[in-house]
């Protein structure tokens, strides 16, 4: 059996016309029937049923192409692997967000430590939004996405990465600045600040509304920024709280090159639902190339999350 004669199955599956099919592989239309006997002579099966306007699968002719899809997939990642083994080419790793990966330092912190073993690879980043994450997989948009919300799909593994409380960034002339712990209830009369996605497809990546309704209470957001300077900005001059993690609060009131560090400060969030939850989501049985399958393995095992 030929691969080739597969490939022109493939083909002809697609256009469920052998002309088309025929014109499309840029072959005559009696190579292609002489190609499709063939395969199905050495299969023992016929694969196709024919209509005077064309041709459909039957079942055998089904498994055959779901067959030589994975088929193809395997090949794709055989070449993969010894394009990586001999150094010959560039790999290529994609992968999602569903929130601003500048709000979470220990991405770049990641990918910087995982590129200084693989100079070669070539990182595609995007930020989506958590409803796209399964599509974008499924379609092999993208290798893996790093997500802040527990993803359920029964083809997709999430593997939990870690979980961070929340806190309330504050100006620090607020009357909360010296608390350690509050409820989300008692700011719920208080103006918010959030982020918003600079993507068309993601409109927003922050989830101070479902947080607050979780609490019993829509936020008073006065204030959108896609710019980090702009949102602490907005909170240093006491225009409005934002809902963050408390990494992030951490670094921005004690890091000294923070020219606001000194006007801000905060206070972690007493609910018990208080946490941000980050994981790693993949297809279950979906056959990825080294470079992919290492830098997964890079987020697994990181001590940022120790």
């Amino acid at each position: 059996m030929l691969l080739s004669n597969l490939e022109l199955f493939c083909e002809v599956a697609r256009y469920k016309n052998i002309t088309r099919a025929a014109h499309e592989a840029h072959i005559t239309q009696p190579a292609l029937s002489r190609a499709i006997s063939r395969l199905e002579d050495s299969l023992g099966y016929k694969l196709l049923d024919r209509h005077t306007n064309g041709v459909t699968l039957n079942r055998c002719g089904e498994i055959v192409l779901e067959a030589y899809q994975r088929i193809k997939v395997i090949l794709s990642e055989m070449e993969n692997e010894l394009d990586e083994y001999t150094g010959g080419k560039s790999r290529e790793v994609r992968i999602a967000t569903t929130f601003p990966s500048f709000r979470v330092e220990w991405i770049n912190d990641c990918i910087k430590a995982y590129r200084k073993t693989h100079p070669k690879v070539l990182f595609s980043q995007m930020e989506i939004s958590y409803d796209n994450v399964a599509a974008a997989l499924k379609n092999r948009e993208i290798d893996f996405a790093l997500t802040d919300h527990i993803l359920s799909d029964d083809t997709i593994v999430w593997h939990e990465l870690y979980r961070e409380r929340l806190a309330l960034l504050m100006s620090r002339d607020s009357p909360l600045a010296g608390e350690s712990s509050v409820s989300l209830c008692a700011v719920k009369d208080q103006p918010f600040v959030s982020y918003v996605s600079r993507y068309p497809y993601s409109p927003e990546t922050d989830n101070t509304l479902s947080i607050c309704k979780m609490a019993g209470f829509t936020p008073k957001v006065v204030f959108r920024g896609d710019l980090e300077d702009s949102v602490q900005n907005e909170v240093a001059a006491g225009r409005g709280m934002l809902l963050t993690s408390e990494r992030s609060c951490i670094k921005l009131t004690e890091d000294a090159s923070n020219p606001l560090y000194n006007k801000l400060a905060y206070c972690t969030i007493a609910e018990d639902f208080g946490c941000r939850v980050y994981g790693l989501a993949s297809m279950r049985r979906h056959p990825v190339n080294i470079a992919v399958s290492d830098l997964y393995d890079s987020f697994i095992n990181a001590d940022f999350f120790m």
